[in-house]
């Protein structure tokens, strides 16, 4: 591949995005390592690196040198698994891959990019095998968005990877999909909604390989190679098995959707010539229709042909409803005539009065269950703060407390929430009671949300606003309930030689959990990669003299700040 062409630089980023959850703090700042980023592509493709197989034409074929901890299976590694809420209030469970095995993910993907992306996105003999899909994979052609809080402008470029964990690329996708959702509604008269059954943990690795001969692949004749990867990939880096691949992460969703481009094909062929229209999000299939019983009929029709991928459509979510109460949950001109100072760039003082009115719309909005309409008023709110354009009168700590109660209320609403936790802290004269109020409060959400996001970006906002002594007492209290990685990474400090407390703690829980005395190979294998691959971005020294050893995956040591 070409370095140097500005959509495989632009694609590259954006896919190194893509191993970070939309809805978890900013623990890395992704944009530093825009350069990093291409020296570590170029170290692939030279073949400069110990991790990786390549077959005759620099595709990565396998990974190398795997030490997995001793309580997975060989060869795979351990990711780390953290949990997001769902709409009933249980856990949808989440994971980040190991960063190693990622990186072969987006250099094979960038590599193939070429023959199978631009062919099924960007060739207009093609078009017809996507245009049922709302979770596509790449922006077809060029347009102009522009953002809904500050009216900023951005233009998207045709084949730039549509991954929505990215801020531009994420309103571009949102506004494509809009469109997409009323042109196949038409004036028809009714939908039905299909939700299928835990569906990412229900997904079998293999069945990536096994779509090289399904259509519409069958007929493109894309390399084969590229699917075989993406079952081998997927399964090393869920503990090497073949159940199951991790929510939250563009992998997965590139493989996921590859798959489902066969579902919509035999969908397509099924409603042909038939008074139905048909559009998916992921997922989430929506048929249209003049027919209730057409559309009921259909149903099992459809799962006839998710059968045939081990897939089942989840029956309580499925629905028949008149289109004409389908309208967007988000209304913009609502917010606009309430709040229209949070889009002011002048300075709003912020008095119990508004406080007032703020606490009754969301009161409202909780009531009517539109928590998408919440998190973009919580969205504006953030931004006035973090802008220095909002001046609390006798109101900062009311309203801090308030959205302490409203992420631990409607836990939909939790990372949000925190977002503007955060703001108030960062710009407040009381920093040290608010740390203290939010300090005072954490055993309650170790008990209550344990590995969740709501405890990530709660100790996420306590270390991005204290001192080192608080994060070093912080880390004193480290127990099994407040350990996850994301949670250890979120207190990594700066400096030289200033995380020998956290390196150790690491190392001592690896050990204790492994069983075994093999740490410095095995341990960048475990859930710990992350932590340690902070410290390391942070903190120059080389502990136990680990960092820069053999041990260290020598295709991270690209990586700086």
């Amino acid at each position: 591949m070409d370095l140097n062409e500005q959509y495989i630089q632009e694609n590259a980023l954006i896919l190194l995005k893509g191993l970070w959850y939309s809805e978890l703090p900013p623990i890395i700042n992704f944009d530093d390592f825009s350069d990093c980023i291409l020296n570590v592509l170029d170290d692939i493709e030279n073949q400069n690196t110990e991790c990786y197989s390549f077959d005759n034409e620099y595709f990565v074929t396998e990974f190398k040198n795997i030490s997995s901890p001793p309580y997975i299976r060989r060869p795979g590694v351990e990711g780390i698994t953290y949990y997001d809420f769902k709409h009933n209030k249980s856990l949808r469970e989440m994971q980040l891959p190991n960063l190693k095995h990622y990186l072969a993910f987006i250099y094979n993907t960038l590599l193939m990019y070429d023959d199978i992306f631009q062919e099924l996105y960007m060739n207009n003999l093609n078009r017809n095998y996507v245009t049922a899909s709302n979770s596509y994979l790449m922006f077809e052609k060029t347009f102009e968005i522009q953002t809904e809080y500050d009216d900023s402008s951005y233009e998207i470029e045709a084949g730039i990877f549509a991954e929505k964990n990215n801020k531009i690329t994420g309103s571009a996708m949102l506004h494509r999909n809009r469109k997409l959702y009323y042109n196949k509604q038409d004036s028809y008269l009714y939908k039905m909604k299909i939700d299928l059954e835990s569906f990412f943990p229900n997904l079998y690795t293999h069945y990536f390989h096994r779509i090289y001969n399904m259509e519409p692949f069958l007929s493109l004749e894309f390399p084969e190679k590229y699917f075989k990867f993406l079952d081998t990939f997927h399964q090393k880096i869920n503990d090497n098995q073949t159940k199951g691949i991790p929510a939250g992460v563009f992998s997965s969703h590139v493989a996921a959707e590859l798959c489902m481009l066969c579902v919509d094909y035999q969908i397509n062929n099924l409603i042909s010539g038939k008074n139905i229209s048909y559009v998916r999000y992921v997922d989430d299939f929506t048929f249209f229709s003049n027919s209730q019983e057409l559309l009921e009929d259909l149903k099992f029709q459809v799962q006839q042909i998710l059968n045939g991928f081990r897939l089942r459509i989840n029956g309580n979510k499925t629905e028949i409803l008149p289109c004409v109460f389908d309208y967007p949950t988000i209304d913009i001109e609502e917010l606009k005539t309430h709040f229209s100072w949070m889009l002011n760039p002048e300075t709003k003082l912020f008095m119990d009065s508004h406080l007032i009115t703020f606490k009754k719309y969301i009161a409202k909005l909780l009531t009517e269950k539109n928590t998408s309409q919440i998190k973009t008023l919580l969205t504006w709110f953030a931004k006035k703060i973090n802008n220095n354009q909002l001046e609390f009168i006798n109101t900062e700590y009311d309203c801090f407390s308030y959205l302490i109660q409203l992420s631990q209320t409607n836990n939909l609403l939790s990372s949000k929430a925190y977002h503007v936790i955060n703001a108030i802290i960062k710009c407040s004269e009381n920093k040290e009671v608010l740390l203290n109020k939010l300090l005072s409060i954490s055993n309650d959400i170790d008990l209550k949300f344990p590995n969740t996001i709501l405890q990530i970006w709660h100790y996420y906002v306590i270390t991005n606003n204290c001192d080192s002594e608080l994060i070093k007492k912080l880390i004193d209290r480290l127990n099994t309930s407040n350990n996850n990685p994301i949670i250890l990474s979120a207190m990594v400090s700066s400096g030289k030689n200033a995380n020998k407390d956290l390196f150790l703690y690491i190392k001592n829980s690896y050990t204790s959990l492994s069983g075994a005395n093999n740490w410095k190979s095995e341990i960048m294998h475990s859930k710990y990669w992350l932590p340690l691959f902070v410290i390391r971005l942070k903190d120059t020294h080389d502990y136990e003299h680990w960092f820069n050893s053999n041990n260290y995956p020598d295709i991270l040591k690209n990586f700086s700040l």
